[in-house]
């Protein structure tokens, strides 16, 4: 894209352009994610001859095409690698409609700041897969090599899937993901190999240096830093029978849920042989926690709250059908001990992860200052 403006500007209107681009975004952070496409783009007229006699008529102002045009915006550069707004708008989107289908809320400062949290992954990314072309003992040839190599495989993982390099090319074109963004796309498949390869060596170059800052001081540390969550939740195992009203009489309908209540009181029968006895649906059981039971109908929480094991609830009427449901056992909450083998496994697993993730944000640190970036880190928020 900018070789292409370079070669139609011939230098001096490229220069001018590219100025324009960097200086409407020297300082990323104070950008509000926006689309691209919504952006207006000022359009530069020549002025009319003013009217009079011998004046000649206003002629509409058209675009040349040697004019430079705005496609896109450089959000930050490591090395020679150049993060465009394009990218992180796309994954920001990706990630916000994710997120609020979930559920979650998003006023204008979360959206800041996820926009944000989403810019500095791709320069973390960019940092760290960069400094795989410095791994020692391998060669920028050979990274070169295991890159393309890896390409290939998963090209020809692709053409498998589909069948065939048609098919494939067919299912590219349909998903929209020929044309400009193949480039963007085939980068970043190129970024994540160098990215595994640089966290690898860093692994294997770490391990040891990792288990010695596993000591039993900061496993018993850990452990009082998380005692109150080492326990598991108490679980209710509930059973429902259904008795759909339909065409037939609510009395009816319900005097035969009344009974099959009554009965399963008094005896030990599971949800599907009462539902089969008096012609009734038996769902599957469903195993309650407190924090699950919240997302129940209103009144299969209230009895689940308030029941003790083997009661069994009255008839009670929700969408078009009687429902009745037992509590057919219940668990109670487990704590888990300093001298328990599970205990001791997780915090050592917790804790390698956690240093893990503290030496490869100080080896990022280090790497950013071999690196030129842009903006400055100064510039930019964190």
């Amino acid at each position: 894209m900018v070789r292409q403006a370079a070669a139609t500007t011939k230098g001096l209107h490229f220069r001018l352009h590219v100025r324009r681009i960097c200086g409407g975004i020297a300082c990323a952070a104070a950008l509000m994610p926006q689309t691209l496409a919504a952006q207006d783009i000022p359009k530069e007229r020549k002025k009319a001859p003013p009217a009079g006699i011998g004046a000649a008529p206003a002629k509409k102002a058209t675009r040349s095409d040697d004019e430079p045009r705005l496609l896109d915006r450089v959000m930050m550069t490591v090395d020679n690698r150049v993060i465009l707004l394009s990218e992180v708008e796309e994954t920001y989107i990706a990630t916000l409609t994710s997120r609020m289908r979930g559920g979650m809320k998003f006023d204008a400062r979360l959206r800041m700041r996820l926009f944000q949290q989403v810019r500095m992954k791709f320069l973390s990314s960019a940092v760290q897969a960069q400094s795989a072309w410095s791994i020692p003992g391998a060669s920028p040839e050979r990274i070169q090599q295991i890159v393309e190599s890896e390409l290939e495989r998963k090209r020809q993982e692709q053409i498998k899937r589909f069948g065939s390099v048609n098919n494939l090319l067919r299912q590219e074109q349909d998903s929209g993901w020929m044309g400009s963004s193949q480039f963007i796309r085939d980068r970043r498949e190129t970024e994540d190999i160098l990215f595994n390869l640089a966290r690898q060596d860093f692994l294997a170059r770490f391990r040891d240096r990792r288990a010695l800052m596993i000591t039993p001081r900061a496993m018993r540390a850990h452990y009082q830093r998380r005692a109150l969550e080492l326990r598991t939740a108490s679980t209710t195992l509930l059973a429902l029978v259904r008795f759909s009203i339909g065409a037939e009489d609510k009395a009816k309908v319900r005097a035969t849920a009344l009974s099959a209540s009554k009965k399963w009181k008094t005896t030990a029968e599971t949800g599907q042989q009462v539902a089969s006895e008096f012609g009734g649906d038996s769902l599957a059981d469903q195993e309650v926690t407190k924090a699950s039971a919240k997302k129940l109908q209103p009144f299969i929480q209230t009895f689940v709250e308030a029941s003790k094991e083997g009661e069994v609830s009255a008839p009670t009427l929700h969408d078009e059908a009687f429902w009745v449901l037992k509590i057919v056992s219940q668990t109670a909450a487990e704590e888990f001990h300093w001298d328990d083998p599970r205990v001791q496994n997780l915090l050592r697993e917790e804790l390698v992860r956690l240093e893990t993730d503290r030496m490869l944000s100080r080896l990022e640190r280090d790497q950013e200052k071999t690196l030129k970036i842009w903006p400055p880190l100064g510039r930019r928020q964190r």
